[in-house]
């Protein structure tokens, strides 16, 4: 199930994860020098009661190099505040000694639990581009619906429609409000009555092809009542842009 991370991490802790996402060991040239003041400061600041000895230094740079590349330099001195604040079960400095293991327990608990960071911030992202994507789709489509209306005459002629069942539904609108289609008195009662009986051969003809004998009913229910006015009013309208556009 989903975590809100902003419930479950500080946005301190969420922005350091993202910075190290971004910025990450493996990708900074100065890796090694800022490893070295790093784990020196975190093994000042959590319990260390020795100086750590070179080799062990190197031995823990390596460490991170090789195993823990992925992550950044900051996040180090985040794993050791969560295995300070019993946030993760990371090594501990017996004897007061930092030392390798300590680094690796640590660090592979945090990785345990950076992971649920990671992964909704993943989410996250997606979800942004999805929004993102949308809106440029939506965008993309009122432009064309824009260019659409503002060269409707030109464009109607040019796709040359042969009857009225290829025109969009949505032509009746802008051809409307161009002043494209005026009606005679009565005609437009005329047209929605023809499309009436179109809309019922239409469901006559799906009950003639159907084989779902629960779907036949449905349809004869339907044609029983006479409920084909929303399929009419789409019928008129595409018959009104064929008939009165020209």
């Amino acid at each position: 199930m989903p975590i809100s991370i902003e419930k479950s991490f500080s946005a301190k802790e969420i922005e350091t994860v993202k910075q190290g996402r971004a910025f990450p060991i493996k990708d900074d040239p100065d890796a090694n020098q800022k490893l070295i003041a790093m784990l020196s400061l975190v093994s000042e600041s959590f319990g260390s009661r020795k100086e750590i000895n070179s080799r062990v230094l190197q031995t823990c740079v390596r460490i991170v190099r090789h195993q823990f590349s992925k992550i950044g330099i900051q996040e180090i001195y985040q794993a050791f505040e969560w295995n300070s604040a019993g946030i993760i079960e990371g090594g501990k400095m017996w004897g007061g000694e930092f030392n390798a293991d300590v680094l690796g327990q640590t660090l592979n608990a945090y990785m345990k639990k950076r992971r649920l960071i990671v992964n909704e911030i993943i989410n996250q992202q997606e979800e942004q581009k999805r929004i993102e994507q949308k809106q440029i789709q939506i965008e993309k489509k009122r432009e064309n619906y824009n260019r659409l209306v503002s060269n409707f005459e030109d464009i109607y002629k040019s796709q040359s429609f042969e009857s009225w069942h290829k025109i969009p539904a949505y032509y009746y609108d802008i051809a409307k409000q161009k002043g494209l289609i005026k009606f005679a008195k009565g005609e437009a009662v005329s047209i929605y009555q023809r499309a009436k009986q179109i809309a019922k051969q239409e469901l006559r003809q799906q009950i003639d092809n159907c084989s779902n004998i629960h779907l036949v009913a449905s349809l004869v229910k339907k044609l029983e009542l006479g409920e084909c006015e929303e399929r009419a009013k789409v019928i008129a309208r595409k018959i009104s842009v064929f008939e009165k556009v020209k």
